[in-house]
């Protein structure tokens, strides 16, 4: 009756019935199994999970329960506990492609590109023709910078999927670590127009501003937002992208809107006083800096940004405390030791200034406030 209501599509009668089974028979693998695999397609992962781990002792290292239980681990985030599981079912199937690659993918969200890339080759010598092992492992040596490797599987890949947009993604990729971010351009515009996501839209941003300027990068980044105003990323990255190019008034009206997105978010916040900073509104600035440093007071950005502007507002004193503290926890930025040495000055501590002063300009040929770092450094006689 169970399979006649799976046949008729009626999920949920079939749960209902292979619930009844499994009550009446707790030690019965199979109503186990196919009632674990049912809830996780369903989207009732938590119980798919429950149902797999409780498995009697007898069943425990049953392939299908294995599987079941790693991807319902992978699916609620659990990626060590499923790593482990996806290494037992690898182990009871050793030839198994599906279990290398699931145990492939459980290496990937670890962050573990090494043995990941180990797996995804191991799923593709027992079958050539699995395609999502060799994309996989083309994948994790894009990752890895292992370019020459990657450039000749993501070849055969675009020999024998020439339609694939997966493929144009990974050409893309390629192009753009390889340094020629006019070659991505295709391939990514060819794979955003099948698979529009704000990775792909990332990547084809990147790829036009290094190629082309700045103009076309942002606009794929605004069109996208017109779509998905609610995409956090996108936003955040058109907001840097903005301070990058110094186009700080449309920086801080992105900013201004991630913060009200996310209230408490630290990071917008300072970001968003730093961009209003830069155009000298350092009394509007002067609010998001101070909640920013109530958040995180001990971010090096954060006391960076609440320093300068209460330099600008005139608190030397305070200023000077807090931006001492920034080159505390963040002593090889010039940037911030240059803004230490400005409010040390302000206070009348001109041999502290100095100190600071002649200890980074050796040691920094290039960053944006070194000009000034060195007309301060003649200033105090040094």
């Amino acid at each position: 009756f169970a399979e006649v209501q799976l046949q008729l599509n009626d999920s949920d009668g079939a749960i209902r019935t292979f619930e009844k089974m499994l009550e009446a028979n707790p030690e019965d693998l199979r109503p186990r199994q196919i009632l674990a695999q049912l809830l996780l397609s369903t989207g009732r992962v938590e119980k798919a999970y429950l149902l797999a781990k409780s498995a009697p002792l007898i069943h425990q290292n049953n392939p299908g329960i294995l599987e079941i239980l790693g991807q319902a681990q992978t699916r609620l985030g659990k990626f060590k506990d499923a790593n482990e599981t996806l290494k037992a079912l690898a182990t009871v199937k050793p030839k198994s492609v599906h279990a290398r690659f699931l145990l492939a993918g459980s290496y990937g969200a670890l962050a573990d590109w090494s043995s990941a890339e180990r797996e995804f080759e191991a799923a593709w010598s027992i079958d050539q023709k699995h395609m999502p092992s060799k994309m996989g492992l083309a994948d994790v040596l894009l990752r890895q910078n292992k370019l020459k490797k990657a450039s000749e599987i993501i070849s055969d890949l675009s020999a024998e999927a020439t339609d694939s947009p997966q493929v144009r993604v990974m050409q893309g990729r390629l192009a753009l670590l390889q340094g020629k971010p006019e070659e991505a351009i295709k391939p990514l515009s060819e794979a955003h127009k099948v698979i529009g996501s704000p990775t792909l839209t990332s990547l084809l941003a990147m790829a036009q501003m290094r190629a082309k300027g700045r103009g076309t990068g942002l606009e794929t980044l605004r069109n996208w937002l017109k779509k998905n105003p609610n995409d956090v990323r996108i936003r955040f990255q058109l907001a840097n992208n903005h301070m990058l190019f110094s186009q700080f008034e449309e920086a801080s009206k992105e900013f201004l809107t991630l913060h009200e997105m996310q209230p408490e978010n630290w990071i917008f916040l300072n970001n968003l006083a730093d961009s209003l900073n830069r155009m000298d509104k350092f009394e509007q600035a002067l609010p998001f800096a101070k909640k920013a440093y109530k958040l995180a007071p001990t971010q090096p950005a954060v006391l960076d940004t609440y320093g300068v502007i209460l330099l600008a507002d005139g608190d030397n004193k305070r200023a000077a405390k807090i931006l001492t503290a920034a080159r505390r926890r963040a002593p090889n930025s010039p940037e911030i030791s240059f803004n230490a040495a400005r409010a040390l000055e302000r206070v009348g501590n001109i041999d502290a200034a100095r100190s600071i002063l002649e200890e980074i300009l050796p040691k920094n040929n290039s960053f944006r406030s070194r000009k000034a770092a060195e007309k301060l450094l003649k200033k105090l006689g040094g």
